[in-house]
Formats: structure tokens, sequence, C-alpha cells
């Protein structure tokens, strides 16, 4: 019925035990009786919300915010400590793609395990594996063993066996943060079909410029609090505000190092996190319009918890298409960057911007040089315009030299190309 609501949640609370000391045996941890020291950390506190059928409601916030522990929430993999969680029909969750794979099996496989945790019959999955088959794009590599696959072709299983649910509510967290822009071209579409009608997608995500245009309606949660609820463009610019207003206070949010898990990265240690990325024109203002070939420069701001002569920092460039134009690496360029605790910054100049017209994104990591630990991650995290400063048309504009001669009357016979 129109007006029913999907998704409800009344007072939800989640709170997690930290622990300063870990029993190393089972002797000590009978002897002390469960006495080890630890405190409360509040993921969400007093969250109340109402999500009526068929609305597409964006979540964003920083790292550690508390949007994940919503999510596992609604699906059902967490129960709060107070209040209540209510979903009402059928859900898939797109949290982490293919977790519940067996590596050693195929993917045909793992298709029928997949599924049948996903709540499918085997009957449906039989009636279901063409579409999944040719969503995927495997082909014949549908009979090799998981542990063989890429990890795009990894994803492409996970996730065309994940929609085939038909889900009346769909759960995704930042699952479509990696892989070629033809992937995730492809499964935005898949969600587009999803909207309207009877179905809700919840969708957590660092990429607000998607979160803007897919989104009827975002939520902003702030170190576990609902801190807006409304229409994307307005909830989208009153959460980048404040981020800056932060950033330029020295205020970073966290407190501790918070250990999540990236698509396609695996693991970030959080010791190193990146708090904001800006590009900057040649007076040091932050812009969002340049033109081709005025000079650039990206700053990153990080809040560092450890001290270390091993870090390392990458900043990749992609145009809106997907097309991965060029990456800075100071592990390439045999830079030593050294990290102690408190807030860091790194740049990275670019004097003459030499790609042409066209919308560009960056991407930011911090890792370690020496062990290739991710310390943070963050994908496409600011996007940027470029206007092109004549009609050239690719990539870049390159600078070159032309030379042009007149032949002697005949010469243009023998190579018609060229004119007399």
């Amino acid at each position: 019925m129109p007006g029913r609501a999907a998704i409800q949640l009344d007072g939800v609370s989640k709170c997690y035990r930290v622990y300063h000391q870990r029993h190393q045996t089972l002797k000590e941890a009978v002897l002390k009786l469960g006495r080890g020291r630890w405190e409360e950390l509040w993921a969400l506190r007093n969250v109340t919300l109402e999500i009526p059928l068929g609305q597409t409601v964006g979540v964003i916030g920083e790292n550690g915010s508390g949007k994940s522990t919503l999510l596992k929430l609604l699906a059902g993999i967490l129960q709060p400590d107070e209040g209540r969680v209510a979903v009402e029909g059928r859900i898939s969750s797109l949290l982490e793609l293919g977790t519940s794979f067996q590596m050693e099996y195929t993917g045909r496989e793992n298709i029928f395990l997949y599924g049948t945790m996903l709540g499918l019959r085997r009957k449906e999955i039989l009636q279901r594996y063409n579409d999944i088959l040719a969503f995927s794009e495997l082909g014949e590599a549908i009979d090799n063993p998981v542990k063989s696959y890429s990890t795009g072709m990894y994803m492409r299983l996970a996730f065309a066996i994940a929609v085939q649910v038909n889900p009346d509510v769909l759960l995704v967290d930042e699952v479509l943060a990696v892989g070629d822009e033809a992937f995730q071209r492809k499964c935005f579409a898949r969600m587009e079909q999803f909207r309207g009608g009877d179905r809700t997608i919840f969708l957590v995500s660092h990429d607000l410029d998607a979160v803007r245009r897919f989104c009827d309606r975002v939520l902003w949660i702030d170190r576990g609090r609902l801190a807006a609820d409304g229409e994307a463009a307005s909830v989208v610019e009153r959460y980048l505000d404040t981020t800056s207003q932060r950033i330029a206070s020295g205020d970073f949010g966290l407190a501790r190092p918070v250990v999540h898990e990236v698509a396609g990265i695996g693991q970030v240690t959080g010791k190193v996190q990146v708090a904001a990325v800006g590009v900057l024109d040649r007076s040091g203002a932050e812009r969002n319009l340049f033109r081709e070939g005025e000079p650039i420069t990206i700053t990153v701001t990080c809040r560092s918890h450890l001290s270390t002569d091993d870090a390392a920092m990458s900043v990749s460039i992609y145009r809106s298409d997907g097309l991965h134009c060029v990456e800075f690496s100071t592990a390439d360029d045999g830079l030593v960057w050294e990290l102690s605790p408190g807030v860091v910054v790194a740049s990275v100049q670019i004097p003459a911007f030499p790609f042409t017209d066209g919308t560009y994104e960056v991407s930011v990591g911090v890792f370690d040089s020496v062990t290739k630990t991710t310390h943070d991650f963050q994908h496409r995290r600011n996007r940027f315009r470029v206007q092109g400063a004549g009609s050239a048309t690719g990539l870049a504009r390159v600078e070159h030299d032309w030379q042009l001669e007149r032949r002697r009357a005949g010469t243009a016979r023998e190579n018609p190309a060229i004119g007399a």
C-alpha cells in the first residue's frame, strides 16, 4: 500500500565494548573472570526515522560515524542495544560482496551456495542462473575456482547473484567503489531498475556526487547521531560545510583509529585517516572549475595516530567516465614521508594541468611503503571540472610543433595528401 513504511527505527542505539587488555590464555580468562578493562563506544545513539516504500535513501558521514553499523542493524546482522528496528519484506544486502564465497569452489558452485544464503531456493536459482551468468560476464571461467578470479570477476559474480534476489529492500554499502567504469555503470543501471514502485534502496557511499544524482533523500550520520535528514543536495551541502569548518578548526572527530574494510582493498588500519582533500588554484583558493593548462595543487589533510618513516601517499586522477588518467605516488618518486601523531598535510603540484575539457575525480590512498598495508583509502573523494582552451579532443593537450613546406609543382600528384 502507498505510504506504508519499509524501514522504521525508533530510538535505536548500538554500543560496542572496546577492550584495553586481552586475555592471553584460557587460564587467565578463567582467573580474571572477564574483568578485563574496557570502555563503551556508542556507534549509534537514539536514531529515529521512517522510510516509505519505494524511496531511494543515501547515507553519508565520516569514517567511523556509524553508517555501516546502521546497515548491519537493518540487515539483521546486529541487534540494537536500545530501541526497535523494523524492516518489511525481503532484504538483499550488498554489504561485503562475496564474503560467503568458498574460495575452493567454482563460480558455478558458489552461485548455488551464495544464492541459498541470500534466501533463494534451488529452483529459483536454476531459473535465474542464465541471467546471473550473463550479468557476471564470466563465460567459461564460471567453472574455475573462485580463488583464481581477479577482484573484478569476484565482484561481478557476487553482485550478479545478490541482485537476483529481487528484494523489497536493497542495502548497499560502498561495494561499487572499485572496479572499472563499465562495471559501475552496469551495477547502477541494474539498481535503477529497482527504483520506484515498492522497492526501497538504502545506499551508503563516500561518492557524494553519486548520492546527489541517485538518491531522493539523504541521511547524514555524524558521530553516531542523525545530524540531518532531507533533500539530497541540501544535506550534502550542509555536510561539506560542517566538514570544512571542522578541518579549519583542527577537529577531526575520531579520537582513535578505526579498522574497517574497503571493497577490493581489504582491511584498512585507520592509523592514518584522510580528513580532507582539496583542489587549489595558483592563489591557494579551493575551486571546482579550472581552465585547461592552469596550475593545480591537490592537498590531502590527514590525522595520524602513529610515528613512522615508511608512510607513503598516492593521488590518482580519473576522468568521469572512469578512465585512469594519472597517478602520483611518493613511493614511486622516492620520497620519504615521516609521520608523527597529529595533523599532517601533503600536496602535489601540477604546473599546467594537461587534460582536456571534462570532469575529473581525485582518489587518495595512504599506505606503508614497506609492508604495503593500507591505512586509508578514499575513492573519487573530490570532483572538479576543466574547461578546454581550444578545440582539441582526446585525453590531453601535448606540446608539439608543426612544419609545413611548399613542394614544387607535380609533387602533389605523387602525394595527393599534400597540396601545392
